[in-house]
């Protein structure tokens, strides 16, 4: 190896950390076993940094394959972490989407459910005045009922009263019947003394058609004799028949 490439080599491994871990013997192969234990290992100058350089070489290139193998995993791992955080970033995309989505409908159910409250809440109002209604009409119908019995109370009395009266009729269109018989009889009774009175007025006349009688200007009576107890006081005593007294009855004192 020229020192430009020994020097590039150095670099490399001292960044990549392989020889962090050796000793300067181990890197210049100082500690390399001999071909023959018997030998005393006395090699030229030449061959022996000739020796040297080609070991480092292998090293080299064998530390330069397990890199290769570290990168290729390294890389490996730094790919799967990119696709881990693609997936993780793509999940989170579709999650802030779905998100949105949500928030949406929430805002959709928020909107549908403040018109169904106000459409419940207007349906409620409008079932609690008709309650309100029912209630009003339902007094109504109550104090109309109170008063149809205070009516039919009053039915009921007048009707009882009624009955009273019907019986009350019924005892005076007795009493009246009562009444009539008894002014029919009475009136019967009447006639057939006035008939009688009439048929003795009407005898008595015809008896009394030849007859004196005596009277006073101002009696009522006719009298059969002017010795009558009641013409004692009367000074004026008048004679003549029945029909020229003008009077209608005879006293009963002296008659």
């Amino acid at each position: 190896m020229t020192p430009i490439e020994d020097a590039e080599f150095h670099a490399f491994a001292g960044g990549t950390g392989l020889l962090a871990n050796r000793t300067d013997k181990e890197i210049s192969g100082e500690d390399a076993p001999c071909v023959d234990e018997g030998d005393t290992c006395e090699v030229p100058d030449e061959e022996k940094a000739k020796g040297q350089g080609e070991g480092r070489v292998s090293r080299f290139r064998r530390r330069l394959a397990a890199n290769k193998k570290a990168i290729a995993v390294v890389a490996s791992v730094a790919l799967c972490f990119a696709a881990v955080v693609y997936a993780g970033i793509t999940e989170i995309s579709d999650l802030r989407e779905e998100n949105a989505a949500l928030q949406s409908a929430l805002t959709e159910l928020r909107e549908e459910s403040a018109e169904e409250n106000a459409r419940l809440q207007s349906d409620y109002n409008g079932l609690k005045r008709k309650y309100e209604a029912s209630q009003k009409e339902v007094a109504s119908l109550k104090a109309e009922l109170e008063n149809l019995k205070d009516q039919q109370a009053t039915i009921d009395d007048m009707k009882a009263k009624l009955e009273e009266l019907h019986a009350q009729y019924d005892e005076l269109q007795a009493e009246r019947d009562d009444l009539l018989s008894q002014v029919n009889a009475k009136k019967l009774a009447e006639e057939q003394a006035a008939r009688e009175a009439e048929q003795k007025a009407l005898e008595q006349s015809s008896s009394n058609a030849g007859r004196t009688v005596y009277w006073v200007s101002g009696g009522e009576v006719y009298h059969a004799t002017p010795n009558c107890p009641t013409l004692k006081r009367s000074s004026n005593i008048q004679s003549g028949s029945v029909s020229a007294s003008g009077k209608s009855r005879e006293c009963r004192v002296c008659g």
